[in-house]
């Protein structure tokens, strides 16, 4: 919950200030030019390819940094693993002689 909560929040309006960043052009066009689009004429593939590569960078960034938070994450977990199996081991045995001094 927590993931698709914060992925919401954070991830798309980064995506679109990191493709800003890379170059992408949010930018009006015309009747005239959203009809030639569709019917596949005077479409400008220079612009569009720029756009699209921009976005793909923005989103190559936002998931890069995504999975390396995850990765540090990790990291510190299996960091902290011995530790916490020893404290762990060691009130097991103390609640287990504790249940053997009770009568």
């Amino acid at each position: 919950m927590l993931e698709g909560v914060s992925s919401s929040i954070f991830g798309s309006p980064l995506v679109g200030l990191l493709s800003e960043g890379f170059g992408y052009s949010l930018v009006e066009r015309s009747a005239a030019d959203s009809q030639a689009a569709h019917a596949g004429e005077g479409v400008d593939p220079i612009g569009s390819t720029k756009d699209a590569a921009a976005l793909a960078k923005a989103l190559v960034g936002v998931s890069t940094l995504a999975w390396g938070l995850c990765l540090a994450t990790w990291v510190a977990m299996l960091w902290t693993l011995p530790k916490d199996r020893a404290r762990a081991a060691a009130s097991r045995s103390a609640a287990e002689e504790m249940q053997l001094l009770k009568p």
